[in-house]
């Protein structure tokens, strides 16, 4: 897909859709971003589990409060990212919290999560979007899951897995 987006300070206009989680560019982006994250775990979910075309990389990172670590781990994984083509919907779990498909459907609770992102907005084309303020150093925003789009999918997502 050709697309400018920019994201912070970084910017790239020729995207790499992924597979799944066995797709070679998902493997080796998993081995650059590795060692960035400084004993923190990473969760995927969303379409790369899917077998289908995702566009972005969706996952949390779990650790402890550490903002300086926090920034630079995301900083990282972005810049990576944009490297390969690839663009991360990667953030930080405060609470180290994720929304589980399995959870949802069992219970019909939905979950609500805090978390951190490398930056408070992006331009995508010419669409300039917003979703964080700053708090304590860290861009936060407030999320509710399922998100309504998702469920109107009618698929049954797979809940998320450790990579890291």
């Amino acid at each position: 897909m050709d697309k400018l987006i920019k994201y912070g300070e970084f910017e790239c206009s020729k995207w790499n859709p992924i597979i799944n989680e066995n797709d070679p560019l998902f493997l080796i982006w998993l081995d650059a971003i590795t060692p960035h994250l400084e004993g923190y775990e990473l969760w995927i979910y969303g379409g790369v589990l899917e077998n289908w075309l995702a566009m972005d990389i969706d996952g949390s990172i779990i650790g402890p409060l550490d903002s300086t670590k926090i920034n630079r781990i995301l900083r990282n994984i972005v810049k990576i990212s944009f490297e390969f083509g690839i663009f991360p919907d990667i953030k930080y779990s405060f609470d180290g919290k994720l929304f589980s498909w399995s959870h949802w459907e069992n219970t019909g609770e939905r979950t609500y999560c805090k978390s951190a992102y490398y930056a408070p907005y992006m331009q995508y084309g010419s669409e300039f979007i917003s979703w964080a303020i700053m708090e304590n150093d860290l861009f936060v925003a407030e999320r509710s899951f399922p998100m309504n789009l998702t469920v109107k999918k009618n698929h049954r997502y797979r809940d998320p897995i450790r990579f890291a």
